[in-house]
């Protein structure tokens, strides 16, 4: 028999935003010192709640040139159960030694500008 009763669910996901706001200093990623080899590993900022891929870098370079600004890019993705929609744009994430932090909105790619290294 069709009652005309429609029953739907949906998962709840916690926004990644409020372990974020605990959790802002991204460890492991320095600013780069000529002659340096790159990071390529980082740790999470957001405790279990996400994961972080490899550190990629630009430009790319066995180690670091002299005289050159480098963009270093973390990628977040969220863990079972959460999400990073809600999380604003350009969220202050602490990077040590980076001239910029910025995200997209609803996204943990980060995107870190360091000033250039030392002649």
């Amino acid at each position: 028999m069709n009652s005309g009763v429609v029953t739907a669910s949906w998962a709840t996901f916690t926004t990644i935003q409020q372990t974020i706001d605990a959790y802002r200093t991204i460890n492991g990623v320095t600013r780069p010192v000529t002659g340096a080899t790159p990071v390529t590993t980082t740790t999470s900022s957001c405790a279990s709640r996400c994961a972080v891929s490899p550190v990629t870098w630009s430009p790319s370079h066995a180690t670091f040139a002299a005289s050159t600004t480098y963009t270093a890019t973390i990628t977040q993705t969220p863990a079972a159960g959460y999400t990073f929609y809600g999380v604003n744009a350009n969220m202050p994430f602490i990077v040590s030694g980076a001239t910029s932090v910025t995200n997209p909105v609803n996204s943990g790619l980060l995107t870190v500008v360091f000033p250039a290294t030392a002649p």
